[in-house]
């Protein structure tokens, strides 16, 4: 997968600063893959990163809030990843 500095800059700069309008990110093992201002299209992104099989780290985040929803680590030391989504 291949980094885009840019939309890294933006992510960075961006999620959880409270700021409007309010813009969706979508990272894959860290890797921004889609900004959008509809949270819908960035929702079904993550749905389709969140569905595959094995599980890879990935997440939902946007300025309001910071992270959505994401599959991550169960704690810091472990391998086995989990789904967290209250959406």
């Amino acid at each position: 997968m291949i980094k885009i500095e840019e939309l890294e800059e933006l992510a960075r700069a961006m999620v959880g600063d409270g700021q409007a309008p309010n813009v969706f990110f979508v990272t894959d093992q860290g890797v921004v893959t889609l900004v959008s201002t509809s949270y819908h299209a960035a929702y079904a992104a993550w749905g389709t990163l969140r569905d595959r099989v094995p599980m890879q780290e990935c997440a939902l985040e946007d300025r309001l809030t910071g992270i959505l929803a994401s599959v991550e680590p169960e704690d810091d030391d472990s391998d086995i990843l989990h789904v967290i989504d209250d959406n």
